[in-house]
């Protein structure tokens, strides 16, 4: 039988660590209470938390939920 999946499983999938899943969870919840969160800001979290490693990833979930806009790509 199919089991629908919860939006945790979809992030334990990514295989992040504890830390990261709470970084990326803690900023979404501040999101939804509308704190705005910038790149300059995660990045900065990331840092202090020691999770270069998994900063890609960190950034790629929250533009892909919203919290946080994709880089502007400048033409030319």
């Amino acid at each position: 039988m199919g089991d629908i999946e919860k939006p945790e499983d979809t992030l334990g999938k990514r295989s992040l660590s504890e830390e990261a899943l709470d970084l990326v969870i803690s900023v979404a919840s501040g999101a939804m209470e509308d704190i705005p969160y910038t790149r300059q800001m995660i990045e900065e979290i990331v840092q202090e938390r020691d999770l270069d490693r998994e900063s890609a990833e960190i950034i790629s979930i929250l533009e892909e939920e919203g919290v946080i806009k994709p880089l502007d790509k400048k033409d030319g």
